[in-house]
């Protein structure tokens, strides 16, 4: 869900946590032990918390945009809302399902049957089932859970807080994802499970859910900072805006163990407040069309990912536990992300003028 004005600062962190995830699926293609830099690397899981919390305080944001303007509540809205959400990024992994598949095609030779298991698979991820556990999860895109335990979770959430007061989504509906974050940790030592379940439900699907009701307490930091904190201080606003940051960029790198992971979220949520206040000090330094852009190119990275792995390996290079071997994967992941996101918003601005000349 994106507002009209960007924050430069969240968009610039979107290239830079997309890396992270990268970097860390990046062990699962190297081809021999992982050890030293990317041993570390494996947290850039954390970069899908980022992106959860985000989801979570852009819903909270939308909804509170409408109870200001006094906006009836109706079906239609909060129907459209999710239509909207799902088109958006579908279109994406629709792509990328496109083009992994060409790539297989003409230069990998999957065998037709083994291609045709990964399609319908991809497919079925497409419409969201795997992370309710209805399916096995998907072989051809084992890292897109995301995509649809993100969209199961907004499913579900985005009614909720739609036609809650704002007592509920803004307090209790934060606390509740905090609640289940700690459940989650509790049963399985860590938040990364994605394919054991609970309550017949993947706990990918709790984790995105817990998230995402976490992220909408955001707004409310957010908007508390703005009452009590409206000037000054300026170098202690960006330690704040940046502490929780770089809280996840060490852990992601020099951590492990997931022990001290909620407290790792949890600064990350703060910071995240910080960075969205109306006087928050770091947007203004990233606000320009190149960062704006690079935000852009954040969701089609993750989704790409495995065409810009398959891509490396078609070029002749080995993927090893190196550095050139991941600049290699990114370099191949932001050329097909930077083409995909070309076609789309090309194919975007024709059908809007076809509209236009047609009314």
């Amino acid at each position: 869900m994106e507002t009209k004005v960007k924050n430069g600062y969240i968009e610039i962190l979107r290239f830079v946590f997309a890396l992270g995830i990268i970097g860390g699926h990046f062990i699962g293609y190297t081809e021999e032990e992982v050890t030293g830099l990317f041993y570390h690397f494996s947290n850039g899981w954390i970069g899908v918390e980022f992106f959860l919390l985000l989801t979570g305080y852009f819903i909270a944001l939308d909804i509170s945009k409408k109870r200001n303007t006094n906006e009836a509540k109706s079906i239609k809205t909060c129907f459209k809302k999710i239509v909207t959400r799902y088109f958006r990024i579908m279109k994406y992994y629709a792509f990328a399902l496109m083009a992994i598949v060409l790539l297989n095609q003409l230069y990998i030779g999957v065998s037709g049957e083994l291609l045709k298991a990964d399609v319908v698979s991809a497919i079925k991820n497409l419409f969201m089932v795997d992370m309710l556990g209805l399916f096995n999860i998907n072989p051809l895109f084992p890292f897109n859970w995301y995509l649809s335990a993100m969209m199961i979770a907004f499913v579900i959430i985005y009614p909720i807080a739609y036609y809650s007061s704002d007592i509920i989504r803004k307090v209790v509906m934060p606390i509740i994802g905090f609640v289940l974050l700690l459940i989650i940790f509790q049963n399985t030592g860590h938040i990364t499970v994605l394919y054991e379940k609970i309550w017949g439900v993947y706990y990918g699907t709790w984790r995105a859910i817990a998230e995402i009701l976490l992220g909408m307490g955001i707004l409310s930091v957010k908007e508390w900072i703005d009452k009590v904190w409206k000037s000054g201080g300026t170098v202690f606003r960006a330690i704040l805006e940046i502490g929780g940051i770089i809280t996840a960029f060490v852990y992601m790198n020099m951590y492990t163990d997931q022990s001290k992971v909620i407290y790792v979220i949890t600064a990350l949520a703060l910071s995240l407040a910080f960075a969205f206040s109306s006087n928050a000090v770091l947007p203004k330094c990233f606000d320009n069309k190149y960062v704006r852009y690079l935000g852009k190119l954040s969701l089609p990275m993750y989704i790409n990912q495995y065409s810009g792995y398959m891509l490396t390996i078609i070029s002749g290079r080995t993927v090893q536990n190196d550095i050139p071997g991941y600049i290699c994967i990114v370099i191949f992941t932001v050329i097909i992300s930077a083409i995909e996101l070309l076609i789309l918003e090309m194919l975007g601005n024709s059908i809007s003028m076809r509209n236009r000349t047609t009314n």
